[in-house]
């Protein structure tokens, strides 16, 4: 009686080839049934079985950026760019490595492209952050709902607290210099055109538990002058909710759509800030936990940079 055996065929890289090959497509059927961990270590595996399997790094690398872990996603786009010259995983690299950006594919290749954007942590003096919670606490009774387009509230769309102009005055007169000032830092490596003497909006929100804004895109014909988006977050310590997270979703460049499942998570890290093209599609996930005190909100101050009237359309 002879010995079963499970013996590799001679030919050892397509065998390498062909496990890999295996668990990338098990990690697809882990990811279409939501099992992002299942997916995770499948895509594993195949590295594993084969370093030179790139498909698979890159999966992996998007797996990354999905669920917001940057920092293991930025060395597997690397290697991606490194070994198999792939376009998108080099702008990646860039886009999370801080490096000089590459030029993207005219139209995006046809395809939904990433969004480029500038995180800066530690944004503000630690005492500066404390009196924006102190200010935010102080005028409870000037939030209501936040609203979106055309002056409506839509909580279908956008669920949250947005101030009146009684908070924002009292924010614009210091912060807008700070703001600007990041500009020469930003510009390079969110390239939006040029901002000569832009006008800036700003907005102070508060996210409740339950708190949340489904895809949209900022820049559209009822706000054609809009280019730069940025949103600024501080929050009380140690946090009390989870999610709210920014998803800015691959879009492609002409503004008609954008990929629902390709897309770089931001969670909100108190007193960063973060700078985005006002054309990319973006969302920001509920926030979660049990619904307590107002100070336990996620709060922002967020907005955009203009065009000055007139320059739009020559823009």
């Amino acid at each position: 009686m002879g010995l079963m055996r499970n013996d590799p065929p001679a030919n050892r890289q397509e065998w390498l080839a062909n496990t890999a090959f295996v668990q990338r497509v098990a990690a697809a059927v882990h990811q279409r049934n939501g099992f992002a961990d299942q997916a995770r270590a499948a895509l594993e595996k195949a590295a594993a079985a084969n370093p030179d399997d790139w498909r698979a790094l890159l999966h992996l690398a998007e797996l990354h950026r999905r669920q917001g872990d940057l920092d293991a996603a930025l060395p597997l786009y690397r290697r991606v760019a490194a070994q198999a010259g792939d376009a998108k995983a080099a702008w990646l690299s860039a886009v999370l490595g801080g490096a000089a950006l590459p030029k993207a594919p005219i139209g995006g290749g046809g395809h939904p492209w990433p969004a480029p954007f500038v995180r800066i942590t530690n944004f503000l003096p630690p005492h500066q952050c404390d009196g924006l919670l102190a200010l935010v606490m102080a005028n409870r009774r000037h939030f209501g709902a936040a609203m979106i387009g055309d002056k409506k509230v839509d909580p279908d769309v956008r669920r949250g607290l947005r101030a009146g102009g009684q908070v924002r005055r009292q924010v614009r007169p210091w912060f807008l210099p700070k703001l600007c000032a990041a500009l020469p830092k930003v510009m390079p490596r969110v390239p939006v055109g040029p901002l000569v003497d832009p006008f800036v909006e700003l907005h102070v929100t508060a996210c409740p538990v339950g708190s949340e804004f489904k895809i949209h895109r900022d820049w559209t014909e009822a706000s054609p002058s809009r280019r730069l988006n940025w949103a600024y977050y501080f929050h009380r310590r140690p946090r009390r909710f989870s999610g709210g997270d920014l998803l800015l979703h691959d879009s492609l460049p002409d503004g008609s759509g954008c990929s629902a499942v390709a897309f770089t998570r931001l969670a909100p890290l108190h007193n960063s800030i973060v700078f985005f093209p006002s054309g990319c599609f973006h969302q920001v996930t509920p926030v979660e936990g049990e619904p307590g005190d107002f100070a336990d909100c996620r709060f922002t101050l967020n907005g955009h940079f203009n065009l000055r009237p007139g320059a739009a359309a020559n823009g």
